[in-house]
C-alpha cells in the first residue's frame, strides 16, 4: 500500500502542478538509501560525528552514475528482492548529503523520478 509521499509522488507525474508538494513532502519524509555494509554491521544502529556512509551507486546505459533513493523500505524490497544493507534517512538530510548527485527515486516504479545537480539545488531552495 503506499504511502503518502508514494501516492504523491503519482499524482506528481501525471499533473506538474503537484511537483512542489512532492517534493516538499519528500523532504519531510524518511527515505532509504542502499548502503555497503559487512555482516558485523548488521542491525540498527546511529552514526557518530565523523561515521562515513558508502552509498551503493549505479550505471545508466549512458555511462551516467545514479543513486537509487526509495521511498519506503517496500519499494526498496520490491526493486532489491536479495537482502540488501540499506541506511534510512530524513528526507532533508539525505538530499543534503547527495548534492551534487544525480538520484533516482523508485527507479523501479512507473512513476520513478530523475534528479539530477539543478533540481537538487532547485528542491533545497523549497
Amino acid at each position: 500500500m503506499p504511502n503518502a509521499l508514494e501516492k504523491l509522488m503519482q499524482e506528481a507525474s501525471a499533473d506538474p502542478e503537484k511537483r512542489d508538494a512532492f517534493f516538499k513532502e519528500l523532504l519531510q519524509s524518511e527515505l532509504y538509501i542502499l548502503s555497503e555494509a559487512s555482516p558485523e554491521d548488521e542491525g540498527e544502529w546511529e552514526s557518530d560525528e565523523g561515521d562515513e556512509l558508502a552509498i551503493v551507486q549505479h550505471e545508466l546505459d549512458d555511462g551516467s552514475i545514479f543513486i537509487p533513493v526509495f521511498t519506503s523500505l517496500d519499494e526498496l524490497q520490491d526493486t532489491v528482492p536479495d537482502e540488501a544493507a540499506y541506511t534510512a534517512l530524513p528526507g532533508q538530510a539525505l538530499i543534503e548529503l547527495l548534492k551534487g548527485s544525480m538520484i533516482i527515486i523508485n527507479p523501479a516504479n512507473d512513476a520513478s523520478v530523475q534528479l539530477d545537480e539543478e533540481a537538487i539545488e532547485y528542491l533545497l531552495t523549497l
